[in-house]
């Protein structure tokens, strides 16, 4: 039966959110813990909602970038199907490359804390990619991939990312999933990810929705900026006309 998620309220391990190393002081990537696999085997991924794309190193990859991290071996899952299909990506900073398959994902398992699974969330016949060649930017990574949380538009694996398939196989209450950061430079879980639910001990009052401007970032319009109660356009203006009016009184003077 449809869940409101192993990252409802209230929140199962799996679930929290963690600051990269890497990235720790900037605040701009964060992992977390998901399955893969029968039996499953438990992985870090930062959660991107900038690519479509999961994968995870392969077991048969010896490059460094892949020795340091946890690997997937798809003979050890009785789940695991090939697809034979290569993929390679380019990010903005490093590149992976590899093979494409699909296994059983699982989300609050028992191995990430959740009691015999209470609450656990499964995707069935995820895409992701076997990574066989990594650059060396993911050497010292704190995840060992990636959880790619973006529009099917974008994956270069051309499969579904695992958001759209969990409303495609009916497992979520609520067709939504949130992230929530927590505004502490020091906190820890630095936040929480959350799927098929709305986390409402994080935020006060109603939702606006707004749609987004294409389906592949989650991008929405911007008109204006509001900042310490004043609209950004607002105060530009006001510096403008402050600049004139000096300019103004100086040709005065001048007279």
């Amino acid at each position: 039966p449809p869940s409101s998620s192993s990252c409802a309220a209230p929140l199962s391990p799996p679930c929290d959110l963690l600051p990269t190393n890497e990235k720790k002081n900037k605040k701009m990537q964060y992992y977390g813990i998901f399955e893969l696999g029968s039996p499953p085997v438990r992985y870090t991924g930062c959660f991107d909602t900038g690519s479509a794309d999961t994968w995870v190193p392969a077991a048969a990859c010896t490059n460094p970038a892949c020795m340091t991290h946890s690997r997937f071996e798809p003979r050890s899952s009785s789940t695991y199907q090939t697809l034979n299909a290569p993929f390679q990506i380019t990010y903005g900073t490093g590149s992976v490359a590899g093979f494409v398959g699909s296994d059983l994902l699982t989300l609050g398992g028992p191995s990430n804390g959740a009691a015999n699974g209470a609450n656990s969330l499964q995707v069935v016949n995820q895409g992701f990619g076997i990574v066989f060649d990594s650059s060396m930017d993911f050497l010292s990574a704190s995840c060992d991939g990636l959880f790619g949380l973006a529009f099917p538009e974008l994956s270069e694996m051309q499969v579904n990312p695992a958001f759209f398939n969990m409303m495609r196989q009916g497992s979520l209450d609520a067709e939504v999933f949130g992230l929530w950061l927590s505004p502490s430079p020091t906190a820890e879980p630095a936040g929480a990810l959350t799927f098929g639910a709305l986390d409402q001990q994080h935020y006060i009052g109603g939702i606006t929705w707004i749609p987004v401007t294409e389906k592949a970032y989650w991008t929405v319009p911007l008109g204006e900026l509001f900042e310490r109660g004043l609209f950004e356009r607002e105060r530009t203006e006001r510096a403008k006309n402050k600049e004139r009016k000096r300019e103004e009184e100086e040709e005065e003077g001048k007279k």
